[in-house]
């Protein structure tokens, strides 16, 4: 489907529909104006699953049809690099697993891989709901029924906490303020500079820079304090940092620093936020749906008031697994995704120019 799509780009490239722009800047002012989803939703309603937004010189192809999105990022990845597409978050996360790309990609993937199998994660599952009910406790003290309070950040720290102790066997507790400020600082003043028709460098001292500066330096703080007290301990254990500071480049010499706290940082950063937001939009969810949340609550008193494990998700708590996927389906932490075609004979034109797969507008 995507490649009959794509077979269109051939010049003209005018062919592709495409929604009423400014001269010499595109879409530029509407995205800047409205951001990226309100545009792409107003573009799909009139120009239905693939159509190109003008970007000053370059052109976006978007492609919302589910197969389509399957064959960018799946059936046909090696067709499409991440390159200058994702330049925005290598400032938070460098040249970690989330952003790179060839054999640097496929090193840092045999190290991380070991850590994420099916039984490891399962024998995660005790320090996760440990945590969590320890979580859920401190809300019973602090707040009481009927109390409103901000339930992403209270997620977003015991994310930070889960992380620390599955991954990086550190107590983080201590840490969570100060990153996680730094990093919703450090992420809205990088979204914002995606949707801004002048990127100034980021060495002039504007007051977004500056902002995005101080957070960039905290995130640093804290991410090689964390392998800091890892090497300090001595005993490197048999986690994913452990695995990156055991591991060898083909020299057979350490790995460069830098590149380990790209690691932790992806993993750190870009991995307590979006479980956050999952959950958190589960949360809603079941807020404004309670014969919804009645059906989730009998199935987990069935447990009869023990710990849930890895094997009731898939045997016991069916209804509460469904619950949480319909909840990433209709809002996903990471709705869209840029990849750079390559050249190739089916798509010259859009060979170096950016292609969107957006999951979200599909409902």
């Amino acid at each position: 489907m995507l490649q009959a799509l794509l077979d269109r780009v051939s010049p003209p490239i005018d062919s592709i529909p495409t929604p009423t722009r400014w001269p010499v800047f595109g879409h530029i002012p509407m995205l800047t104006r409205h951001g990226l989803m309100p545009v792409v939703e107003a573009a799909r309603q009139k120009h239905g699953d693939f159509f190109r937004l003008v970007v000053g010189k370059h052109s976006l192809f978007v492609a919302l049809h589910p197969d389509a999105v399957e064959q960018i990022l799946l059936t046909d990845k090696d067709s499409y690099g991440k390159r200058d597409t994702y330049d925005a978050i290598r400032m938070l996360v460098g040249d970690g697993i989330l952003t790179s790309e060839g054999e640097l990609w496929r090193r840092e993937r045999r190290i991380a891989q070991p850590s994420f199998n099916k039984g490891s994660v399962a024998a995660l599952a005790g320090k996760m709901t440990r945590l969590t009910e320890r979580t859920l406790a401190d809300w019973t003290r602090r707040y009481r029924v009927g109390d409103e309070f901000d339930v992403y950040s209270e997620l977003l720290g015991l994310a930070m906490e889960i992380i620390g102790e599955t991954l990086f066997s550190l107590d983080l507790r201590a840490q969570v303020s100060e990153s996680a400020h730094a990093f919703t600082v450090a992420l809205e003043q990088v979204s914002g500079r995606g949707n801004q028709m002048l990127q100034l460098p980021l060495r002039w001292p504007t007051p977004g820079n500056l902002r995005l500066r101080k957070a960039l330096r905290t995130l640093d703080e804290v991410t090689f304090d964390i392998i800091a007290r890892r090497r300090a301990a001595g005993a490197l254990g048999d986690d994913l940092l452990a695995a990156y500071l055991n591991a060898r480049d083909e020299d057979g010499a350490p790995l460069d620093p830098r590149l380990v706290r790209d690691e932790i940082a992806t993993f750190f950063l870009a991995g307590h936020e979006t479980t956050a937001i999952a959950l958190a939009w589960t949360f809603y969810l079941l807020g404004t749906h309670p014969a919804v949340w009645d059906k989730l609550i009998e199935e987990v008193d069935r447990l009869e008031g023990r710990v849930p494990t890895a094997e009731d998700v898939q045997s016991t708590l069916v209804y509460t697994k469904a619950v949480l996927q319909e909840s990433l389906r209709l809002y996903p932490p990471t709705w869209s995704g840029g990849a750079t075609s390559w050249p190739r004979p089916s798509s010259r034109a859009i060979a170096c120019i950016r292609a969107i797969a957006c999951s979200t507008c599909h409902s």
